[in-house]
């Protein structure tokens, strides 16, 4: 998808200004703020990242490169939820259909949870197996509070653990809920740019991005978003524990963006699995005499309102819907009205999608998420 690395490239992710991201500078740009934050907050611990390389380690403040170029220094969450003793990080795929108008999905079936091969105290900044995790990390099948759940009741990655929080005391559905809410609004930081990357393509409809965010969480339940990943690994080779979920979001993710297709190929799939009459409700305001000598703002999802480009959009948005499977709509979803804090902030393509799915949902349930 054009534009999608001023979401996965680590240093425009981490200049977010965002509750879910630790505190990033970009250096050299940032040295004097950096300087002036470590003043403030002497006993924070810190890691410098580049956009080049893999790799993370916790440095000392005096051993920061402020000259160096392409590099950021970022706030390191010293305090996460361990299980077992264990950091681990979350992964969420989730799949971009379109831009302007947003139109992105999290799978919700099942997440990929990763556990650092060391114990994380007692805490040793040398040891980075004991905060990061590496491609050889474990697996939950492997952890003691978390085995009975996934591998005696069969329960997904996702419910052993979310099931095993609830049992210590977090609220396991404001953690997700918290998640959700992060991606959405970080899509949402970043669509303006990523538009811009559409210019002088004709069909701006016809992408899609698969990316994986990974997340931790700290002892306080607050969730951390540290990594956006561009073509993320569904390959079983190392992980054969994966291989089912990896081919599950495949099958789930080519179902939703209609390359796999049910339909004998002599017929239209376009036509059969959405018209415009589908995207239309039965309303007396787009039969009254006012909309019709004029598209005033009640208007707006009107056949005659609508331009020809935001006709397809919302064709396309009535067939991912149909076709979405184990994956849940992040933008837009009911959840996303406590989030428009100002709605003339949208633009306008996304003011009519958000609102056309607030129609269909205020119709029928089954079109909230």
């Amino acid at each position: 998808m054009p534009g999608i690395g001023y979401l996965t490239l680590k240093v425009y992710l981490a200049s977010l200004k965002k509750q879910w991201i630790p505190e990033a500078f970009v250096l050299p740009e940032d040295k004097d703020q950096f300087e002036l934050r470590v003043q403030n907050f002497p006993n924070k611990s810190w890691v410098q990242k580049s956009n080049n390389h893999r790799g993370i380690k916790i440095i000392q403040t005096k051993d920061v490169d402020s000259q160096s170029t392409n590099t950021f220094v970022q706030e390191f969450v010293d305090q996460p939820l361990l299980v077992d003793g264990k950091k681990f990080d979350i992964g969420v795929y989730v799949v971009i259909t379109s831009v302007e108008p947003l139109l992105a999905y999290a799978y919700k079936s099942e997440i990929l949870v990763r556990f650092c091969k060391h114990d994380y105290y007692p805490f040793n900044p040398e040891d980075t197996e004991s905060y990061v995790v590496g491609d050889d990390y474990i697996p939950i099948s492997e952890m003691p509070s978390l085995q009975s759940y996934y591998n005696q009741f069969k329960m997904t990655v996702h419910d052993s653990l979310f099931t095993y929080l609830s049992s210590i005391g977090y609220n396991s559905q404001r953690i997700w809920y918290e998640i959700i809410r992060c991606i959405a609004e970080v899509l949402i930081e970043k669509q303006v740019t990523m538009q811009k990357s559409f210019t002088g393509f004709l069909h701006k409809q016809n992408f899609f991005e698969l990316v994986r965010m990974d997340f931790i969480i700290d002892q306080l339940a607050n969730v951390w978003l540290m990594e956006i990943n561009m073509s993320p690994n569904l390959s079983s080779e190392l992980h054969k524990l994966n291989a089912l979920m990896y081919e599950q979001v495949i099958y789930n993710t080519l179902s939703l963006v209609g390359v796999a297709s049910h339909l004998k190929s002599q017929f239209s799939e376009l036509d059969i699995a959405s018209s415009d009459r589908d995207i239309m409700f039965a309303t007396d305001q787009c039969a009254s005499e006012e909309c019709h000598s004029m598209c005033l703002n009640k208007c707006r999802l009107c056949h005659h309102c609508l331009s020809e480009d935001m006709r397809i959009y919302l064709k396309k948005a009535f067939r991912e819907h149909n076709n979405k499977g184990s994956f849940t709509r992040v933008w837009p979803t009911a959840l996303n009205e406590s989030m428009v804090q100002n709605e003339l902030q949208l633009s306008e393509s996304n003011q009519i999608l958000f609102h056309w799915f607030k129609e269909k949902c205020a119709r029928n349930n089954y079109w909230c998420f």
